[in-house]
């Protein structure tokens, strides 16, 4: 089957659409990919370093229609409104952190946790694994790996800041300011400063040691739509 989507009303999302040319988008489909996130795993099956990080933000920008593409898929699956820019925190879909982030989700126990962030806390929420995931951290069992904790201490840290052009490292400092982004040089304080707040965080919160691990899932090879 197919489906269509109603065009863009608002003028922000019309300037999307005029500056990809308003033309259909195509790319190359590798391992069969349909959407730019699948073509993202497709050509990069393993993102785990600069280098790679690196060339995802080229294919991007370069060979699979740019932030205008990108915002095109997110908003037609729903995870973006198209007029405010905002990610969507409802149930369907339902995108964890977002909710988190917005305070339409709380998690038990974590209030005393998000207090551990001190002054970044009004910009920052930290967030916890399913208990379940936590508990077999260390578990080499094939339906584990890969969906338990990371470690014994392991949290999430998002932003409370819902416009998309922070919902993925990927896109950091891509999105036009006049399109609600931010610069290059705004991303990297952004960065240095969620830095900052996950220290801090891991210093005062108790339980934690020096050797503190600090990872994004960047599109592509995330399977939730919010800043983590």
């Amino acid at each position: 089957g197919a489906a269509s989507a109603n065009p863009p009303s608002s003028p922000a999302a019309m300037n999307r659409r005029q500056s990809m040319g308003g033309n259909a988008f195509f790319f190359a489909g590798t391992d069969g990919a349909t959407s730019v996130k699948a073509e993202i795993v497709g050509r990069i099956p393993i993102l785990r370093d600069a280098a790679a990080f690196r060339e995802a933000r080229r294919l991007l920008s370069e060979n699979l229609g740019g932030h205008q593409a990108l915002f095109e898929e997110l908003a037609r699956a729903g995870l973006v409104d198209r007029d405010t820019g905002l990610l969507t925190t409802g149930t369907r879909p339902f995108n964890v952190f977002a909710r988190i982030a917005s305070g339409d989700m709380k998690q038990p126990g974590m209030d005393k946790e998000q207090e551990a962030l001190g002054k970044y806390a009004d910009k920052f929420v930290v967030a916890s694994n399913l208990p379940d995931n936590d508990d077999h951290w260390d578990s080499e069992d094939p339906a584990w790996v890969g969906k338990a904790s990371m470690a014994q201490r392991h949290r999430f840290l998002t932003c409370k800041n819902l416009h998309w052009s922070w919902f993925n490292a990927l896109v950091f400092g891509v999105v036009p300011e006049g399109e609600g982004g931010a610069s290059i040089k705004a991303a990297v304080r952004f960065l240095e400063e969620m830095k900052e707040a996950a220290l801090h965080y891991a210093k005062t919160v108790g339980g934690w040691s020096d050797n503190v691990g600090l990872f994004f899932h960047v599109f592509g090879h995330c399977s939730v739509n919010s800043l983590h």
